[in-house]
């Protein structure tokens, strides 16, 4: 049985992680990722949530240019590193919050689950991507195959997660009203 102590618990660890992976986030968007798209006039991978293509990953990786590939490897992956593990940290705490109020186990643990696989999968992007700014301009298809699948499980992995935490949310304000009302 969960007890007030786990509810004050993982209520202040969501707001940790929460701001930790709202400020590393919008330093990638309003930063990191904006200046790799203004130097290659096209989306950089991580903002590209339907994969590329062998041609398009070439594409990108050439229009970055020596510099913009540096860039990329020692701005942008550095901040996706520590991302991830805090997006995850904050979903899985604000998981664990709600069934400290509600019981809904299943959900919680489907929640949890997505979290930790959009994590997983966007590790393995940025693995994938790292190998490709390196190796650039002797990239395979594979990697880039691989790299792109990771992409795509990384983003239906994130929008799943968020959504379950909105049906979870939604139904934890509902049960604590209909509570306050008996």
């Amino acid at each position: 049985m969960n007890t007030r102590n786990d509810m004050n618990r993982f209520r202040q660890r969501t707001y940790v992680f929460f701001a930790v992976a709202a400020a590393f986030y919008a330093i990638m968007v309003l930063v990191t990722l904006k200046e790799l798209e203004s130097l290659s006039g096209v989306a950089p991978f991580d903002m590209r949530p339907t994969g590329y293509s062998y041609e398009d990953a070439q594409l990108l990786l050439q229009r970055l240019g020596e510099a913009g590939r540096h860039y990329y490897l020692t701005n942008q992956i550095p901040l996706d590193i520590v991302f991830p593990a805090a997006f995850a940290l904050f979903l899985t705490n604000a998981f664990l919050w709600c069934r400290s109020i509600l019981t809904a186990g299943r959900w919680i643990g489907i929640g949890i689950g997505l979290s930790w696989l959009a994590a997983a999968a966007d590790y393995l992007e940025n693995t994938g991507i790292t190998a490709m700014l390196v190796l650039w301009p002797k990239v395979s298809g594979s990697l880039v195959s691989v790299t792109s699948a990771a992409s795509i499980v990384k983003a239906g992995a994130t929008t799943c997660a968020i959504i379950m935490m909105l049906i979870v949310v939604a139904r934890t304000v509902f049960h604590a009203r209909v509570t306050k009302l008996h």
